[in-house]
């Protein structure tokens, strides 16, 4: 499985794909949201996807919840997981809402997670 990953920390992204990599998946890495969303994009043109994606909320550039929209534009059917350190914001309250399939705080249930939706 193909999971896109999505984390301005590049110390929770090298602990989120090693959980990814350790159960045999393939984790590709993005630091910023237009990044994975070229990505995202040149895959799905090219009739590739990925199984799952992992986002982070708090990010420079665009918060998560902005870069689901982008990519569920893209692929209405994509799956995201919203997994940050960031649990007091609203899209993490209604991650519904906002088109995940769950949100995980911090590494705290990434790995159930990661296990339920891949």
């Amino acid at each position: 499985m193909k999971v896109l990953m999505v984390n301005d920390d590049e110390l929770t992204l090298a602990l989120m794909s090693r959980i990814v990599t350790k159960k045999g998946h393939q984790a590709v890495c993005f630091f910023n949201g237009k990044s994975a969303i070229e990505e995202y994009r040149r895959n799905f043109e090219k009739g590739e996807s990925y199984d799952l994606i992992v986002m982070d909320l708090d990010m420079p550039d665009e918060m998560g919840h902005e870069v689901a929209r982008k990519l569920l534009a893209i692929n209405p059917l994509a799956r995201i997981i919203l997994a940050s350190t960031s649990d007091r914001h609203d899209v993490f309250k209604n991650f519904e809402k906002y088109g995940f399939l769950t949100a995980v705080h911090g590494n705290d249930g990434f790995e159930a997670a990661m296990n339920m939706h891949l």
